[in-house]
């Protein structure tokens, strides 16, 4: 996933350039021809990818805090951005320059905000290195308290592992008791 800071392959799919910038720093992007751009542009002119349905923090690879804006945010912005083309549109949509975004290191497309307004493909934000770490280092202490329990209590032979199957409920069987006789009323002068 594209990060602030880093580079991206852009291609501009419209008939006509497509001036973005950041930083004071203008690119020009000319039809059907891929440009190599900071992905603060991008995210600037085009919505930043990793937002999901909420407000999200995030430290950068450079240690530096920083925020992820939630969907409906970021497409509320490029909606102001993009003023003249999102006139007379439903406030859902969002009419931009048709930009194809690709990561540089595995040429992957990115949905970003004007790819995909409402974030029907977007994975949440991607954990750090740091945080899958820790993650990893929970999961093994958790696994070594589990072990030790288990041999203070002398249960590892006994442990039966939970499937599907002894999670399943057994019907009770039926009783002997025998159906109840059915009744039907009748009206008077009825013949039997």
């Amino acid at each position: 996933m594209l990060q602030p800071g880093e580079h991206c392959r852009a291609i501009n799919r419209e008939t006509y350039p497509v001036q973005i910038g950041w930083g004071n720093v203008f690119y020009l992007l000319p039809p059907n021809e891929a440009r190599i751009v900071p992905t603060d542009a991008i995210f600037s002119f085009f919505g930043d990818p990793r937002a999901t349905t909420e407000m999200k923090s995030q430290e950068l690879p450079s240690g530096e805090h920083g925020w992820i804006p939630d969907r409906p945010t970021e497409l509320r912005r490029l909606r102001a951005k993009w003023a003249k083309e999102n006139q007379d549109t439903p406030e859902d949509t969002l009419t931009t320059a048709h930009v194809d975004v690709y990561d540089l290191t595995d040429e992957s497309l990115v949905p970003t905000v004007a790819a995909d307004p409402l974030g029907v493909t977007v994975n949440p934000s991607i954990q750090t290195i740091q945080s899958m770490d820790e993650r990893d280092a929970i999961i093994a202490r958790m696994q070594a308290q589990l072990d030790s329990l288990l041999k203070e209590r002398n249960l590892e032979s006994e442990v039966i592992p939970v499937t599907v199957e002894n999670q399943i409920p057994v019907d009770e069987p039926a009783d002997s008791t025998p159906e109840p006789k059915i009744v039907r009323a009748k009206a008077v002068g009825d013949d039997e």
